[in-house]
């Protein structure tokens, strides 16, 4: 049975939340902040970029899995790729074949490689008792 929401919780998109993120102070500003604030400061003020890096997908995927389960990884991820009929095997994530079929989607797309990864997180997270017991009692992030 589902828990039901507490009412004090907000529940938002998540480009809604990283809409908000350029007002408000995040925990990866604060990092920012501690580390260097000249640097949150020509973050904050858009003078350095913000990148989307690989880490960062992958970060995100592993959380959505982890603590939002698979019904919502599946909404938000795919993986695989379409396959080479000639010889058989699956188009490199380097090629335009799968480029295009990635484009095509609608969402993010994680190679075979980093969905094995993050099912073992999964896994890994699953199998410690004080993980499980912790994320058992709350509601998904």
């Amino acid at each position: 049975m589902a828990q039901a929401q507490p009412h004090f919780l907000t529940s938002e998109p998540d480009a809604v939340y990283r809409e908000k993120a350029r007002h408000y102070l995040t925990s990866h500003q604060l990092a920012d902040f501690r580390r260097c604030p000249v640097l949150y400061y020509r973050k904050k003020m858009r003078l350095i970029a913000d990148e989307d890096r690989p880490a960062y997908r992958l970060g995100r995927a592993a959380h959505t899995l982890i603590l939002e389960g698979i019904d919502r990884f599946e909404a938000g991820y795919a993986t695989g790729g379409p396959i080479n009929p000639s010889t058989g095997q699956p188009y490199g994530p380097r090629t335009k074949a799968y480029a295009e079929w990635a484009a095509s989607l609608g969402k993010e797309v994680l190679t075979d490689d980093e969905a094995a990864l993050i099912a073992q997180m999964n896994t890994g997270v699953g199998g410690n008792t004080l993980a499980s017991d912790i994320l058992a009692e709350g509601l998904p992030e």
